[in-house]
Order: C-alpha cells, then structure tokens, then sequence
C-alpha cells in the first residue's frame, strides 16, 4: 500500500536511495551552471547563452540552499542527541534539549518545502477552466443538487477574486439544472478545481417529501483546463456547425429563432452545443413598428449565433486539450501499473457525500469529513479540503516518482 500523505512519505523518502541521487544531482547542477555562468562572464560570451544559464540557475539556487540548509539540521541534530547521551551536566542537557527540539522544527519545515518542490509539475494547474455540471440519478433533487454545486463554485469563485461566467445552462421550471457549462478565469483556478471531477452525492429529504424520507441523488462535474491557442490548434475545416432552435423551461421562453449552435469536431467526434444567449423576445418589447421588431430579431439572432458559437468553442477546445492530457497521463501510468498492483475498482466515481440531515460531507477518496454542509456549498469552507486533497495528490505523485522503493519501503515498515 502506498503512503497516502506528506507526514507519512517524510521518514521514507528522504532515507531512500534514489531520493538521496536526486538532491545530490540538483546540487551538483547548481555548482555546474555556476561555474560555467562565472567562465562565460570572464571570458565575455554570448548574451543569449549567459541569460539562459542565469534563468536556470536562478531555478535551482533556492532549492540548493533549502538542501543545504537540512544537511546543517541534520548534523546539528545528530550533535544535539550525542550531547544528551553523553553530556552530565543538566545544565548543558537542558540547553542541549531546547536546541534540539529547534532543529527538529526547522528540519520538519526544510523538508516539506522539499517535498513540495520535487512533486513533479502539473503545467496546467495555473491554467482557467471549464466546469461542467450534469443532473444524474434523482430526477428533480438531481437537477436542484447541480444547481446547488454551480452556487458553491460560483461563490468560490467570488472568495479567490475568479471571474466567473456561464457559457451555457439547461434550467428546470423549479429552478434546478439539467446540465451547465462554467468558464472560471484566474490564475491556478484549474489547480485548486481539478480535485471537483467525479461523481457527487447528496442525501437529503425533499421539500415535496411529506413522510421525511431521505433521499439520495447526484450530480457529476466534470473540469477542464482552459487551453490557450498556442496549446490546441482546432481548424475551421475539422469543425461542422449547426444551428438549431433553442430549447427552454417553456412558454415565453423558447426560442422561435435558430440561434443555439452544436459543434462536431470530425478528427474526435466531440459535440459542443451552446444555447444560453436566447433573449430576443427582451428587445421587442423596446421597438414600435413591425420593421423595427424583424430587424431588430435578424440582428440579436446574428448575435447570439456569434456568442454561442464562441462559448461552444472555448468548451470544445477544453475538451479536446483534456483527451490529449488524459491520454499522455495514462501513458505514464501504465508502466506504473505493470510493476504496483491495485485492487479493482478501487477509485470510485463517487467522490464526495453531502449528508444534510447529518450535516456532514465526506470525501471517499481521503476519508475526510466538514461539518457544516451549508458553508461548503457556499465555497466557503471548499478551500479547506481542497487544500486537503491537493496533499493526498502529492504524496501520489511522489509515489509515482519514486514508487518501487516507496512501495518496498513503505510494506517494510508496516510489517515491523
């Protein structure tokens, strides 16, 4: 089994081999760029060569002095703890205790920075994304489940200073969602929502239901990393675009225009559709003549075709760029999976309980348990177990990095 948190990963990593080569070679790169940075400075070289070796020395200059810095703790600790073995003086024991639990402080802190900085990057995590939220089981609490998860991000969003925009919904006639799709802008927005996909369940009862049963329903919520163009390059000639009536809640509200567009990208068959922008009836009533209202009409219909085919495209491309990352991650996961057996089924879909009558919500996936379900679904407390599951996924990361010796270390210490 592997370890499932930093606090657990510390006394394995740190003691392991191929951990040990890795620090010594980001020392070993620190002195070499040096050398070579001081050469060229002597000896007048070439601009462009002296700026890269400055850029990649100034990456590793601060991790070499964190290194440095736990080689010091260490020795000032193996020091400390010969003192208190040998030294007969209380006195001295004392003082010598006091520095001791210093050092172990310090050491604790170097190596959590440590740890940080070898999880290997995640380069779409200061990315935005696209958020997309589906009804699932449970009929109508499903549909007021999703509506009530687009709130939570929504006031997350809010909390970290996001913007935050829908790009197309499905509303119910009570106020719930059929399905949704969010853009969330800002810096490391991806990072912090990527831990939201999967499967979420609420159990509750309904306002309709007279004899206090509790329900169960979900919703799923799917978060892609907004890609920029340089990323994915989607062609007007792999795209088919159709335009259709926008679907509603019904009555006033449908569209008689064909201003919903669908996007097919050919190459992977993904489908976009896009019907948000559907508000012309709003214009008609500040026109007063029937020439006015038609051109008033063509005009809107012009203009939600441009907006929705934009909001479906931002969608698409998020699609595509997270096919491309899914299969490069399990590409890189297959070898690992070849050496570490894991039990079937393991990774459930359902990755999150909200229990109202309870008021508790647990995540499966890092058996964590909030109280308080209201707040959370406000995005208040979300940052608190994101910054939980943001953890978990190092220390998984770690183990991928170092995962033999991780896994044998690891068994070993159990069986002691």
């Amino acid at each position: 089994m592997l370890c499932t948190s930093f606090d657990a990963l510390k006394p394995l990593l740190f003691n392991l081999p191929s951990v040990q080569q890795h620090l010594q070679s980001i020392v070993d790169g620190h002195a070499t760029l040096s050398e070579r940075l001081t050469q060229l400075t002597t000896e007048n070289g070439a601009p462009n060569e002296i700026a890269s070796i400055s850029r990649r020395l100034a990456k590793v200059a601060a991790l070499t002095e964190v290194i440095h810095a736990r080689d010091k703790a260490l020795e000032a600790i193996a020091e400390l703890q010969d003192m208190l073995k040998t030294e007969e003086d209380s006195e001295l024991r004392e003082l010598a205790a006091s520095d001791l639990a210093q050092e172990q402080t310090q050491l604790q802190e170097l190596e959590q920075e440590l740890l940080q900085a070898l999880v290997p990057e995640d380069t779409a995590d200061e990315a935005s994304a696209v958020v997309e939220l589906r009804a699932g089981t449970g009929g109508r609490e499903a549909a007021l489940f999703a509506h009530d998860l687009k709130l939570m991000y929504q006031g997350l969003a809010q909390q970290q200073r996001w913007s935050f925009k829908v790009l197309d919904e499905q509303a119910t006639d009570d106020g719930g969602l059929r399905e949704a799709s969010l853009s969330i802008s800002g810096s490391g927005v991806f990072g912090m929502l990527k831990f939201e996909s999967g499967v979420h369940r609420v159990q509750r009862i309904p306002t309709t239901e007279t004899a206090g049963r509790i329900h169960t329903s979900t919703a799923t919520v799917a978060v892609l990393p907004e890609p920029t163009d340089v990323e994915v390059e989607v062609l007007d000639k792999d795209i088919h675009v159709e335009t259709y009536r926008a679907g509603g809640a019904g009555g006033q509200h449908v569209n008689t225009t064909d201003s919903a567009v669908r996007l097919t990208h050919l190459p992977t068959g993904t489908v976009v559709a896009c019907q948000t922008e559907r508000s012309q009836h709003k214009l008609e009533h500040i026109v007063s003549t029937r020439v006015a209202i038609d051109q008033c009409v063509l005009f809107n219909r012009v203009h939600h075709l441009v907006q929705n085919k934009a909001a479906a495209m931002k969608v698409l491309k998020a699609r595509i760029f997270a096919q491309v990352r899914a299969k490069q991650e399990e590409e890189r996961r297959a070898a690992r999976r070849e050496q570490i057996s894991t039990t079937p089924g393991e990774r459930s879909d359902r990755i999150r309980t909200y229990n109202m009558p309870q008021d508790r919500v647990t995540d499966h996936r890092i058996k964590a348990s909030l109280n308080n379900v209201e707040t959370l679904l406000k995005g208040i407390s979300l940052p608190e177990l994101i910054v939980q599951l943001q953890q978990f996924d190092n220390s998984q990361r770690l183990a991928d990095l170092f995962g033999d010796e991780v896994h044998l270390s690891s068994s070993g210490s159990e069986s002691n």
